[in-house]
């Protein structure tokens, strides 16, 4: 179920697994957009031994943002564009 947003391409879904969009109808491997007010949120099912590798394609038009933040028990990273610079 999806729920329109303040702006005009805005909205928030709770959709069942591997499925997301404005009508639920996109599956995991599809595009997404965000207006800088959105964020996606992923669970890993099981823990991360050793190591994790993803695979993951950014656009944005803005010169300062936060692509990605992961956070584990003990360590994070983060991922931004500064100055049109990643």
């Amino acid at each position: 179920m999806c729920v329109k947003g303040d702006s005009p391409h805005s909205y928030s879904c709770a959709c069942p697994e591997g499925k997301f969009g404005e009508s639920c109808d996109l599956e995991d491997g599809s595009a997404l957009a965000f207006n800088g007010n959105s964020y996606v949120r992923w669970r890993l099912q099981s823990s991360v031994e050793r190591e994790l590798n993803l695979r993951l394609s950014f656009r944005t038009k803005q010169e300062d943002a936060v692509l990605m933040d992961a956070r584990g028990e003990s360590d994070y990273s983060t991922l931004e564009v500064s100055g049109e610079y990643v």
